[in-house]
């Protein structure tokens, strides 16, 4: 059987799961303690407020943003976990998240 552990694809899945935990923290910490509408460029504020039921509300975006960001987190950590222990069972959720985000975007 294959060892997915050898292959250089194990180095480049835990260099983007560090990056993009380090990314979502760093989100996470700007959301909270700054004002993130102040931030945001105006297409991307006409994109969320185009949504319906966003258009009439003053909504802040850390409650849209907490929980994504939260599943990312929980995700890229245990594909490192997996990674570590060689447990392919760890790398599903990530892959999920993954496949989730390409068919939506």
């Amino acid at each position: 059987m294959a060892d997915l552990y050898n292959l250089p694809s194990y180095y480049h899945v835990s260099t983007t799961c560090i990056t993009r935990l380090l990314i979502a923290k760093l989100i996470l910490f700007f959301t909270f303690f700054s004002e993130p509408w102040s931030a945001l460029s105006n297409l991307l504020m006409q994109i969320i407020r185009s949504v319906p039921g966003f258009s009439t509300m003053d909504i802040s975006p850390v409650p849209l943003v907490t929980p994504l960001l939260s599943a990312e987190m929980v995700a890229d950590t245990m594909v490192l976990m997996g990674l570590c222990w060689r447990s392919r069972f760890c790398l599903t959720p990530w892959l999920l998240l993954n496949m989730l985000t390409i068919f939506t975007f």
